[in-house]
C-alpha cells in the first residue's frame, strides 16, 4: 500500500499543544513565556521523533528481539548531541531548565513514535529526580556536575532506579504492602557503611546503568520500618548484572536483573536513613506516575495515527476505509478517550510546576543560591563532600519539607496515580480498537500498530501496576480521610 503521510500528529510542522490542552490558553495570559517553552518542547520532541525515532524504530526493535542487550548507540549519541541528558537540570546550573509540563509533552510526542527509544534518552531524568527528592546539596551538586561533564564529553551517563525484586514487585511501592512484603534484598550495618546482598529485577536500563539508586531494608523482617535508600556505582565490587530480559514490548531499551553480593555501600551513599526509604520512593513516584500517564497517551496516539494513515490509504469497495461511518465513529471515540487522558496528565504537570518539586527549583532563593556557585567550585570534590554532611542534609530536608510538605507529595501520589491509570488504560483501549479496524493486514509488523499494542500492555504494569495505582487513589482520596482500612 502506497504511503503518503498526512500532515497530522507527528508529521505536522506546527505546535498544537494549545489545541490539545485548552487550559494552557488561560495559563498563557498570565505566563506567556511558560507556554512558549512548552510549545518549543513539543516541536523539539516532534522533530526529533520524526527524524531520529520513526525511521529506525521497527529495525531497532527487530535487532533487540534477537539480542536483548542491543543498543542503538548512534541514536544515543544523537540524543547526547541534542541535550537530552541536561535538559531537565536547572538553568541556573547550566541545564536546559525544562519543567514538568515540558517533560510530559516531550514524553507524549516521542512515545507516539516509540516508547523504548524515548526511554533510552528521557528516563535518565531519574538520575536528577532521585537526587533532588533526597535533597542532599552535596549529592545534587555532584550528580548535576557529572551529568553535564558526561554530555560535554559525549559519553552517556546512564542511571537506573531499581525497585522491583524477585519476591516483591509493586509491594515495595506501597507502605501497607511493604510492611508485609518478603524482601529478597537487605543491607547490614557495618563499620563505615553497609553490606548489601540480594537482587533486583526488571530494572529499566539496568544493564547500561553506571549509577543505581535502590531501596533495601536493614531488617528483612521489618522492611517498612527499616527501608533505606542507597546509591551505588556499577563498578563497585560485588555488583553485577544478571539476566537481560527478552520482553513482549519496550524491546529497544534493555531491562535487567541486578545482583548484589556483599556490596559495600559507604555511609555517605546512604541517601535516606533506615525507616525513611519509603518516603523517598513515594516522592519519586509522585513525580514519575504522571509522566507514565503521558507515555500511555503517546503510545495510544501512535497506534491511532498509524491507523488513520492506514485507513486513509486503504481502499475497500471502491472507497477509502476512512470514509466508512463505523471507522469515523471509532476514530472519534479514540480521539476523545486520548484527549480525556491527556487532560489528566496535563493537570498534574501544571500543578507540579506550581507547587511540586519542579516549582521548588524556580523559587528565587534556590535559583540565586545555584547561580552564586561558580562552576569550577561546584566541581570541587571537597565542597561536594562538605555539603553532604548530615547536619546540612537535615537542614535542607527541613527547608524542602516546608516548600513541598508531605501533604503535597500525597496529593501528587493521588493525581499522578490517577493520570498513570488514565493514560495507560486509554492507550490500551485505543491500541486494541485500532487492531479491530485494520484487521489482519494492518496488524502486520511493518505498520507498527501491533507494536503499540505490545508496548502499552507493558506500560500498564510498570511504575506500579494499575491495580496498585487504583489503590493509591482510593487511599489518598478516601481511606485516610475516613479511617478506612486497606486490607
Amino acid at each position: 500500500m502506497e504511503q503518503t503521510p498526512l500532515a497530522y500528529g507527528l508529521t505536522r510542522d506546527e505546535a498544537d499543544v494549545l489545541e490539545k490542552i485548552p487550559a494552557l490558553h488561560f495559563v498563557k495570559r498570565r505566563f506567556p513565556g511558560y507556554v512558549r517553552s512548552i510549545e518549543k518542547s513539543q516541536l523539539f520532541a516532534r522533530r526529533f521523533a520524526r527524524d531520529h525515532i520513526l525511521p529506525r524504530a521497527l529495525e531497532v526493535e527487530q535487532q533487540a528481539a534477537k539480542d536483548p542487550e542491543y543498543v542503538d548507540w548512534e541514536y544515543v549519541n544523537e540524543g547526547m548531541r541534542q541535550g537530552f541528558w541536561t535538559m531537565f537540570l536547572p538553568k541556573s546550573v547550566g541545564g536546559g531548565g525544562r519543567k514538568a509540563m515540558d517533560a510530559y509533552v516531550i514524553c507524549e510526542e516521542m512515545c507516539a513514535a516509540d516508547v523504548a527509544l524515548t526511554a533510552l534518552l528521557v528516563f535518565n531524568f531519574f538520575g536528577f529526580a532521585t537526587a533532588a527528592c533526597a535533597f542532599n546539596p552535596g549529592v545534587m551538586l555532584r550528580e548535576m556536575e557529572d551529568i553535564k561533564a558526561a554530555e560535554r564529553k559525549g559519553k552517556p551517563l546512564f542511571y537506573a532506579w531499581a525497585i522491583t525484586e524477585p519476591s516483591a514487585g509493586s509491594d515495595v511501592e506501597d507502605p501497607d504492602a511493604l510492611a508485609r512484603a518478603r524482601m529478597s534484598i537487605h543491607a547490614k550495618k557495618v563499620p563505615g557503611g553497609y553490606r548489601v546482598n540480594g537482587r533486583k529485577c526488571f530494572i529499566t536500563m539496568g544493564s547500561l546503568a553506571h549509577r543505581i539508586v535502590f531501596n533495601a531494608p536493614t531488617d528483612p523482617d521489618h522492611p517498612l520500618e527499616t527501608s533505606a535508600t542507597f546509591y551505588v556505582t556499577s563498578d563497585r565490587e560485588g555488583f553485577s548484572v544478571g539476566r537481560v530480559e527478552k520482553k513482549c514490548g519496550h524491546k529497544a531499551k534493555p531491562t535487567a536483573e541486578l545482583i548484589f553480593e556483599d556490596v559495600f555501600i559507604p555511609e555517605e551513599d546512604c541517601w535516606m536513613k533506615e525507616g525513611t526509604g519509603i518516603e523517598h520512593t513515594l516522592e519519586i513516584l509522585s513525580i514519575t506516575r504522571g509522566l507514565v500517564g503521558a507515555l500511555g497517551v503517546g503510545i495510544g496516539r501512535g497506534a491511532l495515527e498509524r491507523t488513520i494513515q492506514y485507513a486513509y490509504e486503504k481502499k475497500v469497495r471502491g472507497h477509502r476505509l476512512i470514509e466508512e461511518d463505523w471507522v469515523q465513529m471509532a476514530i472519534a471515540d479514540m480521539l476523545q478517550i486520548l484527549n480525556a487522558a491527556r487532560q489528566a496528565y496535563a493537570g498534574v504537570g501544571l500543578a507540579m510546576d506550581a507547587i511540586g518539586l519542579f516549582g521548588l527549583f524556580q523559587k528565587p532563593a534556590v535559583r540565586a543560591a545555584l547561580r552564586m556557585l561558580p562552576g569550577w567550585l561546584a566541581r570541587t570534590g571537597r565542597l561536594q563532600q562538605a555539603l553532604s554532611g548530615d547536619w546540612i542534609h537535615e537542614l535542607f530536608k527541613r527547608l524542602k519539607a516546608n516548600a513541598v510538605p508531605g501533604e503535597v507529595v500525597s496529593y501528587f501520589l493521588n493525581v499522578g496515580s490517577a493520570a498513570k491509570v488514565n493514560g495507560t488504560d486509554a492507550g490500551m483501549e485505543v491500541a486494541s480498537r485500532c487492531l479491530d479496524i485494520v484487521g489482519l493486514e494492518g496488524a502486520a509488523r511493518r505498520y507498527g500498530i501491533e507494536k503499540c499494542f505490545r508496548d502499552i500492555k507493558v506500560s500498564q504494569i510498570y511504575e506500579g501496576t494499575n491495580q496498585l495505582n487504583r489503590k493509591e487513589v482510593f487511599k489518598e482520596e478516601l481511606a485516610r480521610q475516613f479511617d478506612i482500612s486497606i486490607i
